[in-house]
């Protein structure tokens, strides 16, 4: 699918749906709720919309399963 390091955590993320934390390359911090991966990008729903994050620009991801 894609190769990264975080590829299991993001997968886990994705499928229950549990809220990141991305740390991007550039120093941009996103969190929000991981909804689907589309073609090499990670959608995201913040609460200022969706993002989609290239996945390859992800530098570390903490992903913060529902209590």
């Amino acid at each position: 699918m894609f190769e990264t390091d975080f590829a299991p955590f993001i997968i886990g993320a994705v499928q229950y749906e549990y809220h990141v934390i991305l740390f991007l390359q550039t120093g941009v911090i996103i969190r929000g709720q991981a909804k689907s991966i589309r073609r090499k990008n990670l959608l995201v729903k913040t609460d200022d919309g969706e993002i989609e994050v290239d996945l390859s620009a992800i530098a570390q991801v903490f992903v913060l399963p529902q209590s």
